[in-house]
């Protein structure tokens, strides 16, 4: 009989100890849960939700962090690249908005594909993209340069079998532990106007 009663406490004691690993789980999975939508919202905030680059918070998050690590000498320094979608508009009036849009989808893929995973990359806004160019040396960074200017300036798309084409103008900003996002950005935009105006230039000039 003592036997017997010893089982009772013991039954009981099990089946706590099983109703309170059940509701752990329960808090654990709901946890996991509440972490995947906060990071998605986040990811909403900081992302551009046409393209899935990042967009103008986004960026200066990322400018930031990269500033920090040259301040920490964790880095040599960065580069700056200002990106202006050339004919976006006329592309926008001539066929349309979706095509404007699969142009800009291909634009901005073209652009991720151009540069590493650890570089940050921007829509900042309707026709401009930002790269951040991590870990690079000054005297790498105008061969990067031109070769992303190659890259972005030859681009087509079959829509509706009609081919678009399009390129980009580029100016670029040396990152260093002092420069500021607002500076960095100014002297990147007077670089690219230079370069959308020389681009104009010899175009006339061919025609």
């Amino acid at each position: 009989m003592r036997k017997s009663s010893d089982k009772k406490p013991q039954n009981k004691t099990l089946k706590l100890l099983k109703q309170t690993k059940l509701k752990l789980a329960v808090a654990e999975e709901r946890l996991t849960n509440l972490d995947q939508y906060i990071k998605q919202l986040e990811s909403q905030v900081l992302t551009d939700t046409l393209t899935g680059l990042l967009n103008r918070r986004g960026l200066e998050i990322f400018y930031e962090q990269e500033q920090q690590r040259i301040c920490r000498k964790h880095s040599p320094g960065a580069l700056f690249v200002l990106i202006d979608f050339d004919r976006f508009k006329s592309i926008n009036d001539v066929y349309g908005h979706p095509a404007g849009d699969a142009c800009l989808r291909l634009f901005s893929q073209t652009m991720h594909n151009s540069v590493r995973i650890l570089d940050g990359k921007a829509r900042v806004g309707g026709d401009e993209f930002v790269l951040v160019l991590t870990q690079i040396e000054t005297a790498a960074s105008a061969q990067k340069l031109e070769k992303i200017r190659q890259t972005m300036n030859n681009l087509s798309l079959d829509w509706q079998g009609r081919k678009i084409t399009f390129g980009a103008s580029v100016g670029a900003s040396v990152v260093t532990a002092d420069s500021s996002y607002e500076d960095v950005y100014k002297m990147a935009d007077e670089a690219l106007y230079a370069h959308k105006e020389l681009r104009h230039s010899a175009l006339s000039a061919l025609n």
